[in-house]
């Protein structure tokens, strides 16, 4: 049990890490495209500013005669693009890296200030700035600078891929610290928990000897008072009163002591091989006759041949606790119906009845300790809400678990699965 909790706690702590590692990575991958854009606009702006002071603005004519030079010279090292307009949008001049984009695509906006621009050009992503040109206050054509986003392309793909490499390695770091804390986490809870299951084994252990005595000598004094008419009938009741409380703490007794030791797993049930099917059909002969007593149906449905190693005292206990629950819950003129079905790699004990049914918001409290489904009906009968705690714990220590099936106001059926031996 402590186990999966602490893999529960592990696996929530790396959900949980996983979903804020996603966010920041996303974030960062955010804050580093948007520096590169802002570090490639602020070149461009200062290369357009530097190109712009040695254009020669002379109405109409308009040329870039010191560029051409320094980028013939230097081809190779000069990755931008370069173009001149005029007043009308035609192309005066273009050099640098060929690249087709019109003025019209970019500068249809294009005032008094500079106006940057994306293009994509033959696959390839462009960064665009335009800037009016003036002479005398009079705008005589434009100037466009174009720089490929290419490294910058390269440079995001290389940190996402690192994003995705490190992520797993950190999730995998974070889940085994997760495992470790989760362990220490657990373990003050563990040891409190084991004391407690000793604590009920002992006191169940120790309070059976008393309970029998105190049940042995009221069913004594019921039998003396029943020979002695003279005896005040109210002393009768009172003693069987008495009868019937003691009883009742020992059966919660005798559920306490059987949770404490499903609960302590193998090292106190001792497993042997045993056949299931006789053991089903001895204790429905022992329910026979309450049934017949309440006007209820009791019916044996398939019952398979299964042989399995388990507990016989446990196991027996569980299909006694079903059926219990089921006569509980199930009015006069009803039917429940049991059955035990070989399936191969797992056998189902099934307890089907016609009772009152769960409500579906209670159908997920109903193996808790001392929960009733009907507190009333429960506590007039004699129920200690531990019966079905009992029928999960059982199952969980045969390595199986257990199916509730319910309709409310037509029926429940509880199946115990366990596994077949190989």
């Amino acid at each position: 049990m402590f186990k999966s909790l602490r893999w529960k706690l592990t696996l929530s702590f790396v959900w949980l890490s996983a979903i804020v590692c996603l966010l920041l990575g996303l974030l960062s991958l955010f804050i580093f495209t948007t520096t590169l854009n802002v570090a490639l606009d602020q070149e461009l702006r200062a290369l357009s500013a530097e190109i712009a002071r040695d254009i020669t603005l002379t109405s109409p004519e308009v040329r870039l005669s010191l560029w051409e030079d320094i980028i013939q010279k230097k081809p190779s090292t000069f990755p931008a693009t370069i173009q001149i307009f005029d007043i009308s949008g035609d192309l005066l001049e273009q050099h640098g890296t060929k690249h087709k984009v019109h003025l019209q695509s970019i500068a249809s906006n294009v005032g008094k200030g500079a106006v940057l621009g994306e293009e994509t050009v033959a696959g390839k992503h462009l960064r665009i700035i335009t800037s009016p040109l003036t002479n005398k206050d009079q705008t005589i054509g434009y100037l466009q600078v174009m720089l490929p986003t290419t490294y910058q392309e390269h440079a995001t793909q290389h940190f996402a891929m690192t994003l995705l490499v490190v992520a797993p390695l950190l999730l995998l770091g974070l889940g085994i610290a997760g495992y470790i804390f989760a362990g220490k986490a657990v373990q003050p809870i563990e040891q409190n928990y084991a004391l407690l299951r000793r604590f009920m084994a002992d006191a169940g252990h120790e309070l059976t000897t008393p309970i029998s005595i105190i049940q042995a000598n009221a069913e004594s004094l019921e039998q003396e008072l029943g020979e002695n008419l003279s005896l005040s009938k109210t002393l009768f009741a009172k003693l069987q009163t008495i009868g019937h409380t003691t009883e009742r703490m020992s059966n919660l007794v005798r559920d306490l002591t059987l949770l404490a030791k499903t609960e302590g797993a193998s090292v106190l049930l001792r497993m042997e091989t045993l056949q299931l099917n006789n053991l089903v059909s001895s204790v429905k002969q022992e329910f026979d006759q309450l049934f017949v007593d309440k006007n209820i149906k009791l019916v044996a449905g398939q019952i398979d041949h299964c042989q399995i190693v388990g507990n016989a005292e446990s196991l027996g206990r569980a299909t006694a606790n079903l059926l219990q629950n089921a006569l509980r819950y199930t009015d006069a003129g009803g039917t429940v119906t049991i059955s035990l079905k070989n399936q191969g790699k797992q056998i189902l004990l099934c307890v089907q009845d016609t009772g009152i049914g769960i409500k579906p918001e209670e159908v997920d409290q109903i193996f808790e300790r001392f929960y009733r489904v009907e507190q009333s009906r429960s506590r007039a009968q004699g129920g200690s809400g531990l019966g079905l705690s009992i029928v999960k714990a059982v199952a969980q220590v045969h390595g199986g678990n257990v199916l509730v099936a319910s309709e409310f106001g037509k029926g429940t059926t509880f199946s115990i699965c366990l596994p077949a031996q190989s």
